[in-house]
């Protein structure tokens, strides 16, 4: 089940939004100041933040930026009265993924909440794939120097013949 932070001072909109996102099959946390919410995000694996820009303590683009500093890669969604196309641009550069303006469509937000999750899914896939190749470029190379050349060829960092070019090889 995807996991959701919903972060907005307005609990006339948390309340009913959160029973529909839990009626869609997500998990919802909500915090109602940005302080808290800055917190949540910080101490827990959210698959996507839904943040309000305007809140007090606060304010959903510093948490944004906040996270982004982090090297965070959670997907943020804005969902803000802010409605200028500064702010829009604003709100992007700070490192949302996606911006929209209240009031709102519901099946628009729905649909761009599975957007964003189907985004999510599909790049931590890639980073895995990316991983597992790296680490088979490496296992491929390892076996290519143990194999062709010749032992007296492996001389580690201080300077000193390996004894045992296999081990150090596959410990890396």
């Amino acid at each position: 089940m995807k996991h959701i932070l919903l972060v907005d001072d307005e609990t006339e909109l948390t309340n009913p939004l959160t029973r529909v996102l839990s009626r869609e099959g997500y998990e919802v946390d909500v915090a109602n100041d940005g302080i808290s919410g800055g917190e949540l995000a910080l101490q827990n694996d959210y698959d996507l933040l839904i943040l309000d820009w305007m809140m007090p303590q606060q304010s959903g683009l510093e948490i944004c930026q906040q996270l982004r500093s982090q090297g965070r890669t959670t997907p943020v969604l804005f969902l803000t009265a802010k409605d200028t196309i500064d702010d829009r641009v604003l709100g992007l550069d700070a490192g949302a993924d996606d911006y929209i303006v209240k009031p709102f469509e519901l099946r628009e937000l729905l649909a761009r909440v599975r957007a964003l999750l189907r985004r999510s899914a599909t790049s931590e896939v890639t980073q895995s794939n990316s991983r597992k190749k790296k680490s088979n470029y490496w296992n491929i190379l390892c076996t290519i120097l143990v194999n062709y050349l010749p032992t007296s060829k492996f001389i580690n960092t201080c300077g000193k013949k390996m004894t045992n070019p296999v081990v150090t090889c596959w410990q890396r």
